[in-house]
Order: C-alpha cells, then structure tokens, then sequence
C-alpha cells in the first residue's frame, strides 16, 4: 500500500476538482462583475480548498485500500468527487437559495433537485475521468503533470484580468478649477442614519454640523424611506420608484437598464455627474452606474488581496466570515470601507476638476456596522482605536448588548459629524458652499431592540423608515425652514432634477419638494424654531384634526432575507403586513396609530382601539387597499408595466390620495 500514493493522487484529483468549480462560479458572476479578478482568484481558492478535501478523501483511500484496491486513475477521481460534489453542492444550494427562493430557505424539493445534480455528476465523473487518465492525460496522474496543468490555466486568466482590468476613473480627474456660475448639487448620502439620531431632529447627542447645515436649509421632520436595506433605498432614490417600480429589491436583484434615474435625466441635459459610493450594494455589480460620467466604488481593502468581483465568491464570503468571527471586535475600518476622510478628499478632487454644471453623488458608510470606538471624540489622538464591533460576528446580540451597541452607534454619527464640518468648512473657504444644491438623507435608519431586533432590513418600523432629509438651496434661500409633514426618499430626484429646470420623468413617482415649501411659507407659515439647546417647541394640537395638505402617504416595501414586508404611512396612521412564516416573527398584519404611539409598541388590531373616532377594521382596509394601489401603480410605471394596468377609475382614486399629479391624464 503507497500512502503517499494515495494522498497525491487524491489531492491532485481534488486540486483540480475544485479550481474548476470555482472557475465555474466566477464566470456565472462573470456577466455583472465590475472587474476580471474573480477568475484566477477562484481558480487558486476553490484550488486549494479543493487540495483539502482530497487530501482527506486520499486518507480515506489509504485505509480502504487495506480491503479494497485502488488503481491511480480511481484514485485521483475520488479525490475529484470528493472535493468538487460537497463545493458544487454548496455553492449551489447557495445561489438556489438567494435567486430562486429569495432567502426564505431551499424547499425539500429544490434541495433533493440539487442533490440530484451533483450526484449525477459524481458519478458521471467516477466513471469518465479514470477511462480518460488511460491516454494522455494520464500525465495527470504526476505531481508536475498536475501543477503543470493548472499552472497554465492560472497565468491565463492572471494575463486575461491584468489586460481587461478596468481603468480607475479618478485617474481622468484634472486640476481645473469648477466654474463658480454654473449649478450645481452635491447629494450626501448617509447609510444607517436614523433621523433621531440628530440634534436638529431631537437626538440624544450633540451633531452641531448636521444641525448647521440643517439651519442652512430646510429640514422636512418627517422623511421615509421607501425601503430598510441599502439596495431596495438606493435604488428607489436613485429612480423615484417604489421597489415594486424599479424591481432591485431582493439580494440577487440588479436595477434594470429600463429603470431611468436622476442621474441620466440630468446628463441629458449635458450636466455631468459623479458618484462615490461606499457601499457594494450601490455599485455598477447591481447597475448602479447608470447616468454617471464618473463612478468610484470606494471599495475596502478586501483581506486577501481580492477585489469587488471577488466578494461575489460564496466560498470567499465564507472564509471572510470565519476571518470575522476569529478577529472579534479586532478591526481595521479599511477592511470593510473606506473612511468620511478618504470620501471627502476625493470628494474635491472631482469637484475640482469640474468645469459647468455638475451633480456628485457621495455616499458614507459611517455610522454602518461595524461600529467602531472613536477615542478622538474623548480626547485622545487617534480616530480609531482598533476596536469594533459588527453584525458578522455578532448576528444575533443579547438584548443586553442593547445600550452598548447603541452608544457605539451614536458615537459613530458624532465622529461623522465632525468629518463633514471640516469638509463643510473647507467649501466654505472655496467659495463653492454658498452656491451648491445640497441634499442630505440616508437609505435607512437602525434598530436597538425597539422591536425585538437589532441591525437593520428585516422590518419597517419607524426606527428604520425615519430619516433625516435636509435640502439647502444655493445662496441660502428658505435657510431656517422646517417642514412638518410628511414626505419620502422617491422625491430626492425630481426635486433636484428641477433646480435644473428639468421635468421629471414620467416613470417617477416622487415631486419637487420646494414648490409646497414655498407656497407654505408664502401663504406666512412661521415654522418652529429650535432654542440654544437644538429643542424644537413643537405647539400643542390635537392631533386628530391637523392636518397637512401637502402631506402625501408614504409607502415602503421589500423582500429580504426571506421577509417580504410592505408598510404605508398615512395622517399619522401606519399600516404593516408580512408574509406568513417569516423568519424575523413580524405579525403578518399590523396597524398603529403614530399620534399616540410614535413607537409602534401597540398593534391596534389587537387592542381594537379606534383611531381619531375610526374603527381600527376599517382603517386598516383603508390603508390596504391604498398600499395596493400604490403598488399596482408602481407595477404599472415600472420596468414591468404590460403585467400592471391602472383603469381610469384606479386613477383617479390614485388622484385623490395624492399618488398622482392633480393634471396627470387618466386613461383608459
């Protein structure tokens, strides 16, 4: 009996078993990569983890062999089933998951199906491979044969990447000065900031740079995302579609070709438009890039020298999972984005190479998991110190874990905070503040056991939904205004496009907030005022009875990890459905009255208590059959509209609920 035998044959069979296996993941990624690198990469990590699994199937060998005999081609087969069944297997089961059943977990069906596959495969290879190491492949079955063999496929696809590897855009960045008369815009897009997180919105911390860019502009109290989860939100402020519209709201989804955004509209108009994003979910991978002249993903130092196409491999969110959870709360911020320093800096680098109108989109991952402790914020030097603590290793905290984690997280936004008031500062100092359209908002908020959970995108309670919105207009104009009802991420993009003197698109969904804002303060509005303090004294009213013309319902909705939920918000009413068995435990019906209980703590479905003197039952098919319309009409503008049609009657119900211009037409 020859173990070395054994354990070479084995390990070669597995070697190449796995490369190939990983090679086959990478080029079905291949279509929506961003960059070639996945390729070799896949080649040499699913290699190895490969060679590990033949090595133990070239143990197994070695003891089998003391009963049945092994022949070198059978065994170097072995090896190769032995590491490419359990990988495909995986992988598979994997990707079956995220497309197919959209995380609610593989039925028996589909994972008897897969299961089916490999062992088809398995056996097919048992038979073939041995028949085919008689000939000239049976160099093969030799240490140099082997390495040889894979060696020379890895410098291909090594050649192939280096020669096809995209250029870095901010190479093309020049040194000419923007031109000071022309428009332009910066939206600063903030993941994860809850709204209340603010001073200027009641926050328990101080933010006086959020706060003076807030008295700079106009700050709209009640702003929702349409969507809890990067991409649904991105993507339905990018578009002014709901998630039904623009269809980008599962993991495996990407934001269609169709879907026509802020961005494109303006670029038509001859403005160019940048974006810095910080974020994989908004990046060209899921088609993010459309509309824009120069697109930056600040991507992380991934750990192992892997790229963003990389992070598309199940086995290398794998093992940087494990890397993770072996760290603990040891860790470098680079490794999971890029710093507000690094953001900001190329910030100005773009904006100086700008010559006529522009638009740039910069995105911020502060105050995202992980949340790192700051000791510059309690004196000390350094930014950061090491240590934080995210949901990678940390899925599911113990609710006493709660105060902590939401300490770091607020830390997290006074450090952010600090960041943009330098940045701010510096504008100022250029001459370029004064001048600018600044939109500041965020995808989504965060939770902290307010509902029995913590992160964020498997609910859409208002602690999630609530975000800062805070336009400033060039040369101040309206600076100091507060806007008291209720608007939504969907009207980012027509307001913008409008300082352009642009139409909005007629897929949209959303409108130009300044308008009502104007007609508002025209008709002598005087909005709150906050003290020395940040406090807003907001007048007593009751709340049954005021109410807000402009006020529009919000809606929001989205399918993640296995919750598919939908929510509207309407007159200080909250409507909330879940589909049944689903894994965060929502009720699949739930109904609040925000007037009252701005926390959401009590489900009027099942306390029965009325609403400003309404029937609970009968405000909630109010509100279902609104959310339906408005879904139905998101269909129907959508990159999907043949399988929705809206009737004239469905129209002007949309007409009355202020889901549809006033001067829209209705058709047939």
């Amino acid at each position: 009996m020859n173990v070395a035998r054994n354990f070479i044959q084995a390990g070669a069979g597995g070697f190449l078993a796995g490369s190939f296996v990983g090679l086959g993941e990478a080029l079905y990624l291949a279509g929506a990569a961003p960059d070639p690198w996945a390729l070799p990469y896949a080649w040499a990590l699913y290699g190895v983890l490969g060679l590990v699994f033949g090595l133990l199937a070239g143990a197994g060998i070695s003891i089998a062999q003391r009963w049945v005999a092994v022949t070198e081609s059978r065994g170097f087969a072995i090896g190769a089933v032995s590491a490419g069944g359990p990988l495909a297997l995986a992988i598979g089961r994997y990707l079956a998951n995220k497309v197919i059943y959209l995380e609610r977990g593989v039925p028996l069906s589909g994972q008897f199906a897969i299961l089916a596959v490999v062992v088809a495969s398995v056996a097919t290879t048992l038979v073939v491979v041995p028949i085919l190491l008689r000939g000239p492949l049976a160099i093969l079955l030799r240490g140099p044969g082997i390495l040889g063999l894979w060696g020379i496929v890895k410098a291909g696809l090594f050649a192939f990447a280096w020669t096809t590897q995209p250029a870095d855009p901010r190479d093309a960045w020049g040194k000419d000065r923007a031109a000071t008369d022309s428009f332009h815009t910066l939206v600063i897009l903030v993941d994860t900031l809850r709204a209340d997180a603010l001073g200027a919105y009641g926050g328990p911390v101080k933010t006086p740079n959020f706060d003076a860019l807030a008295a700079d502009g106009i700050l709209f109290e009640q702003a929702s995302a349409n969507a809890s989860w990067t991409r649904a939100s991105g993507a339905s402020i990018l578009s002014s579609q709901l998630p039904s519209g623009h269809s980008a709201a599962q993991k495996s989804s990407v934001l269609p070709e169709e879907v026509v955004t802020w961005p494109e509209v303006l670029q038509r108009k001859g403005v160019t438009n940048g974006a810095l994003v910080n974020n994989i979910n908004l990046t060209s991978t899921f088609g993010f890039n459309q509309g824009f002249d120069s697109f930056v993903y600040e991507s992380p130092d991934y750990p192992f020298g892997a790229t963003e196409s990389v992070f598309g491999l199940s086995m290398y969110k794998l093992l940087v999972k494990v890397v993770d959870r072996l760290n603990g709360e040891h860790k470098e911020v680079t490794a999971y984005y890029q710093p507000a320093d690094v953001v900001f800096s190329d910030a100005h680098r773009f904006m100086d190479s700008q010559v006529g109108q522009w638009s740039l989109l910069l995105h911020l991952m502060e105050p995202h998991d992980p949340y790192f402790e700051h000791p510059s914020l309690s004196g000390g030097k350094d930014d950061y110190s090491g240590v934080g603590v995210g949901r990678a290793e940390l899925e599911r905290p113990d609710p006493s874990q709660r105060d902590h984690l939401r300490e770091l997280y607020l830390g997290e936004v006074q450090f952010l905070d600090g960041k943009l008031g330098k940045f701010l500062g510096e504008l100022k100092a250029s001459g370029e503040y004064d001048n600018l359209l600044i939109i500041l908002t965020a995808d989504h908020g965060e939770e902290f056991m307010e509902h029995g959970g913590f992160w964020h995108g498997s609910s859409l309670y208002e602690e999630q939904l609530h975000v800062p919105l805070i336009v400033k207009l060039p040369k101040g104009k309206h600076a100091g205004t507060r806007v008291p009802w209720q608007v939504h991420s969907l009207d980012v993009g027509p307001t913008i496009v409008a300082q352009y003197g642009v139409a909005p698109h007629t897929s949209w969904q959303g409108r130009n907030l300044i308008p009502d804002v104007e007609s508002w303060l025209t008709a002598g509005a005087v909005a709150p005022v906050p003290d020395e303090n940040g406090i807003v004294e907001v007048p007593i009213v009751d709340p049954c009875t005021q109410t807000w013309p402009q006020a529009r319902p919000a809606v929001a909705e989205q399918d993640f990890e296995g919750n598919a939920l939908s929510a509207i918000r309407r007159d200080g009413a909250k409507y909330i459905r879940a589909n049944a068995g689903n894994p965060r435990g929502l009720p699949e019906s739930a109904l609040f009255d925000l007037r009252k209980d701005p926390t959401e703590q009590h489900n009027l479905e099942q306390t029965g208590e009325p609403v400003c003197g309404t029937n609970p039952e009968v405000l909630k098919q109010r509100l279902v059959e609104e959310l339906n319309l408005a879904i139905d009409l998101a269909r129907s503008k959508g990159v999907n509209p043949e399988n929705t049609k809206i009737d004239a009657a469905e129209c002007e119900r949309l007409k009355a609920l202020g889901y549809v211009a006033s001067d829209e037409p209705c058709g047939g």
